[in-house]
């Protein structure tokens, strides 16, 4: 199961805060996209960063672990070249990434995967490079379910 989702960003220009998508849905799951228009806290204004973020946690069947992969990119509107990061991970109570497992049993239950360092904000509002045009950005999430397995205890 593959799902895109496109995320019109109006007014970018003007972006301080975090900003949010509207809910998609995806395997039965509500996912959201999470932008910092200046970078997460380590980024002082350097680069945009961009998460993948499932809403309801709280509701992830422990029992289940599901590989997925995505990508996030930031379009070109002119359609010639996107800024495009791809990441692969399984969620379940314990998730696995590339670095090892990481429990969040005991954390706030809220699952998200991304780049604090997804883009240069200089090249991002490079005039040549298309990605904001009359103050729109538009990102794209591409989510990939490879494989779901049920019944872990």
């Amino acid at each position: 199961m593959s799902y895109k989702h496109e995320w019109k960003i109006s007014e970018f220009t003007k972006l301080k805060n975090i900003v949010y998508s509207q809910e998609f849905t995806i395997g039965g799951y509500k996912w959201k996209l999470r932008l910092y228009p200046t970078g997460d806290a380590n980024e002082n204004g350097q680069n945009i960063s961009i998460f993948l973020e499932l809403v309801h946690a709280n509701g992830f069947d422990s029992r289940k672990r599901v590989q997925t992969t995505f990508s996030i990119s930031i379009k070109d509107q002119f359609g010639y070249v996107h800024r495009k990061l791809t990441s692969m991970f399984s969620c379940s109570l314990i998730f696995r990434t590339n670095s090892g497992s990481y429990d969040i049993g005991l954390q706030l239950r809220i699952f998200n995967w991304g780049w604090a360092e997804f883009m240069p904000l200089s090249e991002l509002k490079d005039p040549k490079k298309n990605f904001i045009v009359g103050d729109c950005c538009i990102v794209e999430v591409d989510v990939s379910v490879l494989h779901v397995v049920k019944g872990l205890s």
